[in-house]
């Protein structure tokens, strides 16, 4: 599902520097995996052989061992997902100037809806 949109920004004259910063700022919250710049030194998160290669050689093992874990499933369902999603975000939302918000979250909308047309839609930022 994500691959169109790689492939359109590796498109644009800045979608070298856009994926890139992509690939270097790609973490994994399945424990026992490495963010893929700690997988690959080289590569591009972008690139459907790079990607599914750090996929299948560093998530889906520590995944499969996470599973293994007695109470590990448990354990992630209880989890606070938007708090733990929260940890996750690279910029404070509230510092993002109100119609830049708007418009981003417009341009989400129907980027999705060009996918998976359904609704309503999430609000993008708290």
């Amino acid at each position: 599902m994500i691959q169109p949109y790689y492939n359109e920004m590796l498109e644009r004259d800045s979608g070298g520097l856009v994926t890139g910063q992509l690939t270097d700022r790609a973490d994994t919250p399945i424990p026992g995996s490495q963010p893929y710049s700690g997988y690959s030194g080289e590569g591009n998160i972008a690139n459907y052989p790079d990607r599914i290669r750090w996929i299948g050689d560093n998530l889906w093992p520590a995944h499969q061992e996470l599973m293994r874990s007695p109470g590990a499933v448990e354990e992630l369902l209880a989890r606070d997902f938007d708090a733990e999603a929260a940890g996750y975000r690279q910029f404070d939302p509230g510092s993002v100037p109100g119609d830049i918000k708007e418009a981003a979250e417009e341009g989400a909308k129907d980027l999705v809806e060009d996918f998976a047309p359904r609704g309503p839609y999430p609000s993008f930022y708290p």
